[in-house]
């Protein structure tokens, strides 16, 4: 099963945006509202974030809701809709909503499509993450023992008769392959579609191609972040100073997960090769053979949406550790690509993605907070999942106590 997505953005109407961001920050907390994601148990992570509306008016707002799911949409929806005490207290701030009876209609019509998405685990459900996550757990409890009665757990663990293991294992194998297969002929067609963005496709090739390099030796990204925001650029839109100056906090948190949502400008003379640029990467990214997210090891989940026709740029991403730490990541191992997806917004320079305290700089001035965060496994990373994943694997086809030492260093 192949995770999904939802990114709803919906204008607030003038005069309720505190009350609806008073709404969102007390979601399942004792006065406000509860939402029982986990009851259904199919939502990885999921967010409120009350964005700027600027095309509406200075002091406009807009919620955005997104989620990341197991299964069908329309089965997302409607166990949001009854796992909702008051669904309407939350989009009644909305104009057009009309009512719970319309929620799905309504989530849909608001719903913008994702041109490009970054999985941190291919074909895994909630279900089976904290399935490998609880599994890991026991071992640990289990060898939570003595080393001298470490060797009398090992006798404990379950057998597989050798022959039976390698041919599941096999078979197994056999069966990924011919999936994916089918999964990249399933591309073809999508491949071919974007031969109707005719030569642009040439251009954002070519230029998906080109390297970046540091123009200076040093980064010129002020180091005091004490003073307001300033745009980057003549049409660059950054958060307000309120919410920029509560980020370094947020930065330096030691958390095992955090987020960010960035909304940048498109510049207009670029927005169709960042479209191109976009919906080319989303079409290869898919093709399994293709190694993703093996270079940043710390997403969970990324994506960059389109917005308001084009003019602007979402980033959602859901990651472990600090922004500081996920932005050295993006730095270190991946300048070009960075270079690739941003450098048709307002305000990017070239370089910026091989000076970790500039880009730094960007994020702070482009994120906006979270009012509302879910996610089904906090506590763990990337590669905590990855890890028990393979323990779990390794646990039911573990044929000796030889072979359970090369994969009990995983717990």
């Amino acid at each position: 099963m192949v995770s999904d997505v939802m990114t709803v953005m919906a204008p607030i109407k003038p005069g309720h945006e505190d009350a609806c961001r008073q709404v969102l920050e007390n979601i399942n907390t004792a006065t406000g509202i509860h939402i029982d994601f986990a009851k259904e148990n199919i939502t990885h992570f999921a967010r409120f974030v009350i964005l700027a509306d600027v095309d509406n008016g200075k002091r406009r707002k807009r919620l955005l809701f997104s989620a990341i799911y197991d299964g069908a949409q329309d089965a997302f929806l409607e166990h949001m809709r009854d796992d909702t005490s008051d669904i309407d207290a939350i989009w009644g701030h909305c104009e057009g909503y009309t009512g719970r009876g319309d929620f799905a209609r309504y989530m849909k019509d608001h719903d913008n499509p994702t041109a490009l998405y970054l999985k941190g685990f291919r074909y895994e459900t909630v279900e089976n993450i904290q399935k490998y996550l609880a599994l890991r757990d026991e071992l640990a409890h289990r060898f939570d023992v003595p080393r001298a009665q470490q060797l009398d757990v090992m006798k404990q663990l379950p057998r597989q008769f050798a022959p039976i293991a390698w041919i599941r294992s096999l078979f197994s194998g056999l069966f990924t392959f011919l999936k994916y297969v089918w999964i990249t002929i399933a591309l073809i067609p999508q491949m071919i579609a974007l031969l109707r963005f005719g030569f642009t496709v040439i251009e954002a090739s070519l230029f998906m191609l080109s390297q970046v390099r540091l123009d200076r030796e040093h980064s010129d990204a002020p180091l005091d972040k004490s003073g307001p925001s300033y745009p980057f650029a003549p049409g660059d839109e950054v958060v307000t100073c309120k919410e920029v100056d509560s980020l370094p906090a947020f930065r330096e948190r030691r958390v095992v997960q955090n987020q960010v949502t960035l909304m940048t400008v498109n510049g207009p003379a670029t927005a169709q090769r960042q479209k191109v640029v976009l919906n080319s990467l989303g079409v290869f990214i898919k093709v399994p053979f293709i190694t993703r997210n093996r270079v940043i090891p710390t997403i969970h989940f990324g994506r960059w949406v389109l917005i308001d026709d084009n003019k602007r740029m979402l980033f959602i991403s859901d990651y472990d550790g600090s922004v500081l730490a996920y932005v050295a990541d993006f730095v270190d191992r991946l300048p070009s690509g960075l270079n690739t997806l941003w450098n048709g917004t307002i305000g990017w320079r070239d370089s910026v993605t091989l000076d970790p305290e500039a880009f730094n700089e960007g994020i702070l001035a482009h994120n906006t907070r979270a009012s509302f965060h879910y996610c089904a496994y906090p506590s763990t990373t990337v590669t905590g999942i990855e890890q028990a994943r393979k323990l779990y694997h390794a646990y039911h086809n573990n044929i000796n106590e030889r072979t359970a030492e090369t994969w009990l260093k995983w717990l």
